[in-house]
């Protein structure tokens, strides 16, 4: 068994909690393509060799990263322009960052109106290892980026991240454990099986092999290739424990804070707020806005997109207080609840997080598969409740009752005020963007399967029917 056990906010080591005699340690330390983290074990075997002890491998945790800095006054539009000058070149460096899973570059507007620069990522192992990566593949980009904003000094990205990182109340993760490297093998996996399978049914050969068959040269081949397959020890809780502190602390604590909040929401802040905007209605952005036409200009270049959305919690204690609970609770529901690919049943989320910025600013960065439309349509249709009880405390959402109801039900509404709070990226960058999260899943599990003895033409015909 591996332990892993983690040093500080900005670093981990993998322990071996058990040695043989003559046996050496098994936590290895990343290099280029992944860090150590904090999982429990992971174990990769290369096929041919599936009847032989697993061979551990690094422990491998996801991350969030958020660097937010103030653009010095006068320099928003020269470091737009310079972001997207040099967009092309930054995205194909990034694929040399091997910790690195999604990321981005975007320039935004503050609560207060001051402009800022955020670069968020989504990646492996310590945050050391990820920064001496990054500025490594775009050091000189980072230099001029941020060389724009207050207090950077030429060459000093790495600390300037740590004094000016965010921590995420909530950071959703669809796919935990599996590491950049170990998805692009696992689509390398399942590509090679498809073009063997191609190959034999072209030959006509796969009609006159029985299933077992089949799997057993399936095996030998992506070992000749050297791909890795096998079981991976995700380090994900175990359940129903991990789900029970949920609905037997968490969740009490949490409706009965929030039946507080809505009594009062009902009470005092949801006229209030009815009056303020009677007084001066929400400027709504329509379909026909150039902002909002730039918006749609830059989506669905690819299966995935990222979304940016920045907007100002309405004023005082009392709505700060009520997005905090939320996002506890969110945090707390996908800690224990959603880990294995969906999110209050939305499953085409790969990362996203809730950043609250001390001037009042809550940032959503969210990666996701397929179109913006169908993305808040899930939002609409699945998880309404939860959006609701978040952004209900930010400007000019739409009209909600007890903090939880109507809100985020009002479809166009939603989505127009979505519009206007949304925020053009710069630079987007993701590892795999012909990768759905079910594709990871499925390939995981594919994986995993391919590792096995074929001892049986039931276990073949199982995994074979997968492919």
């Amino acid at each position: 068994m591996i332990r892993c056990v983690p040093f500080g906010s900005k670093n981990a080591a993998c322990l071996s909690s058990a040695l043989t005699e003559g046996g050496a340690a098994a936590g290895a330390v990343a290099g280029a393509g992944a860090g150590a983290a904090g999982f429990d074990e992971t174990v990769a075997v290369v096929i041919g060799l599936q009847d032989t002890p697993a061979v551990p491998s690094p422990c491998i945790r996801q991350h969030a990263l958020t660097v937010i800095a103030r653009v010095r006054e006068g320099e928003r539009a020269n470091l737009v322009r310079l972001l997207e000058e040099e967009q092309a070149g930054v995205v194909r460096d990034l694929a040399r960052v091997g910790t690195l899973h999604f990321g981005r570059f975007v320039v935004f507007d503050r609560a207060g109106g001051e402009a800022a620069l955020a670069f968020e990522s989504n990646y492996d192992g310590d945050a050391q290892t990820h920064l001496q990566q990054l500025v490594h593949a775009i050091g000189p980009s980072l230099d001029r980026f941020f060389g724009c904003c207050h207090d950077y000094v030429r060459g000093t990205f790495p600390a300037f991240a740590g004094e000016h990182a965010v921590a995420p109340l909530t950071y959703y993760i669809s796919h935990g454990g599996l590491s950049r490297d170990q998805i692009l093998n696992d689509r390398q996996v399942r590509e090679a099986i498809r073009a063997w399978l191609d190959d034999q049914d072209g030959a006509g050969r796969l009609d006159t092999m029985p299933p077992r068959d089949v799997a057993v040269r399936l095996q030998k081949h992506l070992a000749n290739l050297g791909l890795k397959v096998g079981p991976v020890d995700r380090g994900l809780p175990k359940q129903p424990w991990a789900a029970i502190p949920l609905f037997l602390a968490v969740l009490p604590a949490v409706v009965a804070a929030e039946l507080a909040l809505a009594a009062a929401a009902v009470l005092v802040y949801e006229p209030a707020d009815r009056r303020a905007e009677d007084a001066s209605p929400p400027i709504i952005k329509s379909d026909n806005d150039p902002a909002v036409n730039s918006l749609i200009d830059a989506e669905d270049h690819h299966p995935q997109n990222g979304l940016t959305h920045v907007v100002p919690l309405k004023p005082g204690v009392f709505r700060r207080t009520a997005v905090k609970v939320a996002l506890y609770f969110v945090e707390q529901a996908r800690r224990r609840l959603y880990f294995t690919g969906t999110l209050g049943g939305i499953a085409s989320i790969h990362f996203a997080r809730w950043s609250l910025l001390d001037d009042g600013t809550l940032v959503f960065f969210s990666n996701y598969d397929g179109s913006w439309e169908s993305y808040l349509g899930d939002f609409v249709d699945k998880a309404h409740w939860f959006l609701t009880a978040i952004w209900t405390n930010t400007k000019w959402f739409p009209p909600t009752t007890g903090l939880a109801f109507r809100g985020a039900t009002q479809e166009a509404a939603f989505k127009q005020w979505a519009r206007t709070f949304q925020v053009r990226n710069q630079i987007w960058y993701s590892a795999y963007p012909d990768v759905s999260v079910q594709n990871v899943l499925d390939n995981a599990r594919i994986r995993e399967l391919a590792g096995r003895p074929m001892r049986t033409s039931r276990r073949a015909r199982r995994w074979l029917e997968m492919l």
